[in-house]
């Protein structure tokens, strides 16, 4: 069931997954929630040998479910449902994204577009680096 986000908030999610397409490389950042904890990774998309491709994991870190619902609700995460940013016009190139999440026991949130981001997109992809980057473990 998709739900219209507008003045919502999250107060639990399950997975949140961002895909991150551009010309050279593929990634895809995913939050699982195990309890009280989440743990986010940054896998990387490898083309196989004989076809398809795989997801390989790069990075990963943990923190408190409670302070990735906080950063989620930060970054008005219910809101981004049903976008659609359509490709530019005269833009010859670009990055695409892709937003599957499931949260409050069963809502989902679904956003893409290309070379064109909702609001507090680059924040996210800002604070998806911070984490994984600064990594307290």
């Amino acid at each position: 069931m998709f739900w219209n986000g507008r003045g919502k908030k999250i107060e639990s999610f399950e997975t949140v997954v961002l895909g991150i397409t551009g010309m050279r490389q593929s990634s895809v950042y995913e939050i699982k929630q195990n309890g009280g904890e989440a743990e986010i990774t940054e896998y990387l998309r490898v083309c196989r040998e004989g076809g398809g491709t795989e997801l390989v994991p790069k990075k990963t870190a943990k923190r408190s479910a409670e302070e990735v619902v906080e950063a989620l609700n930060g970054f008005r995460l219910p809101e981004w449902n049903g976008f659609h940013g359509a490709h530019p016009r005269g833009v010859k190139d670009g990055t695409m994204f892709e937003l599957r999440a499931e949260v409050n026991g069963g809502e989902r949130i679904f956003a893409e577009g290309s070379q064109n981001f909702p609001k507090h997109y680059r924040e996210l992809c800002d604070w998806f680096y911070t984490v994984l980057h600064e990594n307290k473990e």
